[in-house]
């Protein structure tokens, strides 16, 4: 859920990200409640920010985060630029 490769040798408080400036800034990791319950886990590697929906149970949360993590294509930066 974030953009680093590893964390910082500081700690995760001191991740760094981009708050729509020019330059990196501090961005603390967090994880944040999403908007529709039940989907997939889902990040924001800029921003350090994980969102997580709502689950009916652990078991279901356990699930969708392997589900999440291993059934991915990855991002492609030039999905974008085309």
């Amino acid at each position: 859920a974030t953009g680093s490769t590893r964390p910082p040798a500081t700690g995760f408080a001191h991740l760094m990200g981009y708050s729509g400036e020019d330059l990196p800034t501090e961005q603390p990791f967090t994880v944040t409640r999403a908007a529709v319950a039940g989907r997939l886990p889902t990040a924001s590697t800029c921003f350090n920010r994980l969102y997580l929906p709502e689950f009916d149970s652990e078991a279901q949360l356990l699930r969708m985060l392997r589900i999440a993590l291993t059934e991915n294509q990855g991002f492609s930066e030039a999905a974008v630029m085309a």
